[in-house]
């Protein structure tokens, strides 16, 4: 409103006519969203008073020709949401993604992959070739704590990218909560479970 009175002048008239030239409103799809649907508060604002907002006409808005236009990265975040969450599989998966990157995040996990990579490559000629391309940054992982647009291609990606490794290690762990050193059992089997499941991987593959 400042800058609007300051670019087309401060009478009433003026206001309305700028306001009045507004077509839409592009916005995330939070509280901002309703401001194209704001209502007028033109005098008040000029007058500087605030008058409570429980009677006013919703009819009469700020921006009367204003159309509410969510950006571009929330329609698609929001198309492809929906549509993935119609998959059966995929609340079990969203819950087997996050353990895995979430594991795989810790530098002193990666540290421990690559050092168990080490010593099982033995005379494994892929092994040894796993090894030799194998470092603490391609083994990086980042959360996939929230959704957001883009979350998911990158866990997507991540995940692919420490597959070969990931599978080639806990393939040969027989002691899941020992061998990872982690105290609780329950979250050591389960990481374990998932890293030798084809299922997952191959989700991953087809998100």
């Amino acid at each position: 409103m400042h800058q609007t009175w300051l670019d087309y002048g401060s009478s009433e008239h003026q206001l309305r006519q700028a306001n009045a030239s507004v077509r839409q409103c592009m916005t995330d799809m939070g509280t901002e969203f309703g401001i194209a649907n704001y209502p007028d508060i033109v005098a008040e604002y000029l007058e500087g008073t605030v008058h409570s907002m429980a009677h006013r006409d919703r009819r009469q808005y700020l921006d009367p020709y204003a159309l509410q236009v969510p950006g571009i990265h929330h329609i698609i975040d929001w198309g492809v949401k929906d549509s993935i969450e119609q998959f059966q599989s995929w609340p079990v998966w969203q819950r087997q993604a996050k353990t895995m990157l979430q594991f795989m995040h810790g530098r002193s996990h990666r540290e421990l992959i690559a050092d168990m990579m080490m010593k099982r490559a033995g005379t494994d000629i892929d092994g040894k070739a796993l090894v030799e391309g194998a470092s603490l940054t391609s083994l990086g992982c980042t959360r996939f704590a929230q959704w957001r647009w883009r979350t998911l291609h990158a866990a997507c990606k991540d995940l692919m990218r420490i597959e070969t490794a990931v599978v080639f290690v806990m393939s040969t762990v027989t002691n899941p909560s020992k061998e990872l050193s982690l105290r609780n059992k329950a979250a050591a089997d389960e990481i374990k479970a998932i890293a030798v499941d084809p299922t997952f991987w191959n989700t991953a593959k087809a998100l």
